[in-house]
């Protein structure tokens, strides 16, 4: 059976038992998350290790990961993890973005939705990256080298949402001296809360994220009310294209209901002089580097080829 239609197959089990979408479905959400299957991935070597910060006026707690035997001075890229802002980091092998590369990753485990909403989990991720720059030399790596990178691997929510936040972090980093991001790889971004466009409804069946119902339950637990979805902080694709002015380097990548919203904020980067690159996989569900099949090559091949191929060039 083909790599999508199997994906499919799979994901489309996972949503089934969610609907009708509620806040008990969160929950549910949450724990059969963790239980999707992924394949033999966990013999990588590396180093992990977790941190309670002061940040944001509280307490985030960290995750730092680098290549096993790699201890000091790498540089260091921020994980932002997805999930429908309802998922959390436990969901993510933050491993799977290191390997291959001589950088490390520090992620931000926030509180989800709908105990949270917008912005809490922005202030956090910016504070999170912010330490990192801060504290680079207790951490051993080289700050101010970051990057804001998306990728998601096990989770059964999306880094589209984490995508959303980097844009906004990114936004928020650039107004301080000196910037803490040097680039941003950002796969499947949620730019928009409209949930209205072409590509919604041309993946509206049997490619697991859908406009009427996950997407926008995603947003209703995220937003306080419907106004906030119109608001920058929320949707990026609604900024001003003065206001995306000295940006760092973009490379994004599309595929699914999430195309075309992703793909309008990419056009409107390079009017306002940021450099762009965008990728298309036509044809592929939501978080297609899932690894939840009997084919460990094919799986590796789609989740692993990715991250190494995008964050070698953004690690210098």
């Amino acid at each position: 059976m083909p790599l999508i239609q199997k994906l499919g197959h799979i994901l489309q089990e996972f949503i089934e038992p969610l609907s009708p979408f509620s806040v008990d479905s969160a929950y549910k959400y949450r724990i059969d998350a963790l239980n999707l299957p992924s394949g033999p991935v966990d013999e990588i070597p590396m180093g992990e290790v977790s941190e309670r910060i002061a940040a944001d006026g509280g307490n985030l707690d960290v995750t730092i990961c680098r290549p096993a035997g790699k201890e000091f001075n790498l540089p260091v890229m921020m994980f932002f993890h997805g999930g429908g802002w309802l998922g959390n980091v436990d969901t993510h092998e933050l491993f799977r973005l290191v390997s291959g590369t001589e950088a490390a990753a520090v992620s931000v485990k926030y509180t989800p939705a709908p105990e949270m909403h917008q912005p809490d989990a922005i202030l956090g991720h910016y504070a999170a990256t912010y330490w990192v720059v801060e504290h680079k030399g207790e951490i051993n790596v080289t700050g101010p080298r970051l990057a804001v990178a998306i990728l998601m691997t096990r989770s059964a929510g999306g880094d589209s949402v984490g995508g959303n936040m980097a844009l906004v972090v990114g936004n928020l980093a650039k107004q301080k001296d000196p910037p803490a991001i040097l680039s941003q790889k950002l796969f499947w971004p949620v730019t928009d809360a409209m949930c209205d466009t072409h590509s919604y409804k041309e993946y509206a069946e049997g490619h697991f994220l859908t406009a009427g119902g996950m997407m926008k339950w995603f947003w209703q637990d995220y937003v306080c009310d419907g106004t906030q979805g119109d608001e920058l902080p929320a949707s990026p694709l609604r900024a001003q294209t003065k206001l995306l002015g000295d940006l760092p380097p973009h490379k994004l990548t599309f595929e699914d209901d999430l195309r075309d919203e992703g793909e309008a904020y990419a056009i409107k980067l390079p009017q306002a002089g940021v450099i762009v690159q965008v990728r298309r996989d036509e044809g592929m569900i939501h978080w297609f580097t899932l690894n939840p099949f009997a084919e460990p090559h094919a799986g590796l091949s789609a989740a692993d080829h990715l991250p190494t191929a995008m964050l070698v060039e953004t690690v210098i």
